[in-house]
């Protein structure tokens, strides 16, 4: 299987770059007017916590998210777009695609290296050819981005940072002070 799995990650590489340099994919129609800022951006994200770890007989007050951002464009109003590469076998599931916080964790991050939030974020999932947004963060309640019905009423609506970080909080307080906290590991996590 893993031999099948590096076939179809080249394969899918392979029908990217195409659809890129032949200008006929939706990823190259997204980049055309967009000047790439960062690949592979690697951040460490502090985050401060109201509570004690003791881990290995010390105690800790912050955790450190560690990672790295796949794609950082601007688009030529100076607006940052971030986009996470997916190879999986399906799209995201709407509740999956709302309460996965990659991608808000890579606005923090952002925010944090350039001074504001991505005007954008996205998956784009390299078999299909489709992304997939997700709405972006805000600082403050009137940046709160809100997507309505036709009917009016509030379809679904953007995250503000503190929300995003006091859920990062509560994580780790459920993680390391009850100590069963559930993860869903998938093989491609090391």
């Amino acid at each position: 299987a893993n031999e099948e799995n590096k076939k179809m990650a080249e394969e899918q590489h392979h029908n990217m770059i195409e659809g890129l340099v032949e200008g006929t994919s939706n990823l190259a129609n997204f980049m055309k007017d967009k000047e790439v800022v960062a690949c592979e951006k690697a951040f460490n994200l502090r985050i401060d916590l109201p509570f004690a770890i003791l881990y290995d007989g010390c105690e800790y007050h912050s955790i450190y998210i560690i990672g790295s951002i796949d794609f950082i464009v601007k688009d030529k109003d100076g607006n940052l777009h971030v986009i996470d590469f997916k190879s999986g076998k399906t799209l995201f599931k709407p509740k999956k695609l709302k309460e996965n916080l990659q991608l808000k964790i890579y606005s923090l991050v952002v925010d944090q290296i350039y001074g504001r939030l991505p005007k954008s974020t996205q998956y784009y999932f390299t078999r299909f050819d489709e992304f997939q947004s997700v709405l972006p963060l805000g600082k403050v309640e009137n940046e709160r981005i809100v997507e309505y019905y036709k009917n009016g009423k509030i379809k679904q609506q953007g995250a503000l940072t503190q929300e995003v970080y006091d859920e990062l909080i509560n994580i780790f307080h459920r993680q390391y002070t009850i100590g069963k906290y559930p993860s869903n590991p998938t093989p491609l996590c090391s």
